[in-house]
């Protein structure tokens, strides 16, 4: 997959209390990537090759938050900004002074590139992970998140729900994309739960 456009990450965390900064989201190549994660206290960390952004609270994790990153490119001015949100409430708001043109696969829950400083793998639940081809808002974000996708929603270009239970595969929702293989996972019983990395 490549970039060069607006998009929007979202998926549900629960770390595991490990003091140390994790990467859950990793994608692009070498001089041009970009990762998600966590610090060791908990913040949000957007970490491009060259430039870090950090959210301005600490997210009190007690289960499975979600958490969004929307990239809205502005091809006129050639910037990216970037807003993080948990849940509906904004965790900060960055301009970041190139377009994000990554290409390559997408990780999730282990740094590719270690954009992020001293970060390890993320260790923790996931459930939902969606990518979208849009620049979603607070309102759009808060509605789907009260939903189970379809996978046809305008704009999803990956659905996986990290909730099958058994197999080696997450299966996307969406007719876009490709099924997400897992390495180094358990799944968190009774089944539907969701992963454990």
């Amino acid at each position: 997959r490549s970039s060069n456009r607006s998009f929007t990450v979202d998926v549900m965390i629960n770390p595991d209390e490990t003091g140390n900064s994790m990467t859950f989201f990793s994608h692009g190549n070498r001089g041009n990537s970009l990762e998600l994660g966590l610090t060791e206290n908990k913040r949000l960390a957007v970490a491009f090759n060259d430039t870090t952004f950090l959210s301005k609270d600490t997210i009190p994790f007690n289960g499975l938050r979600q958490v969004a990153f929307v990239f809205k490119a502005d091809l006129t001015e050639k910037v990216t900004y970037v807003t993080m949100y948990d849940g509906t409430k904004e965790m900060g708001n960055f301009r970041y002074a190139k377009l994000y043109s990554g290409v390559g696969n997408l990780y999730l829950g282990s740094s590719q590139r270690g954009n992020l400083s001293n970060t390890t793998n993320f260790q923790g639940q996931m459930l939902e992970f969606r990518l979208w081809n849009q620049a979603l808002n607070a309102a759009q974000i808060g509605v789907y998140a009260q939903k189970k996708l379809t996978g046809y929603e305008l704009g999803l270009l990956d659905n996986y729900s990290l909730s099958e239970g058994r197999g080696k595969f997450s299966y996307n929702k969406s007719p876009n994309g490709n099924d997400l293989q897992l390495s180094g996972t358990m799944w968190k019983m009774p089944a539907g739960m969701s992963v454990k990395l």
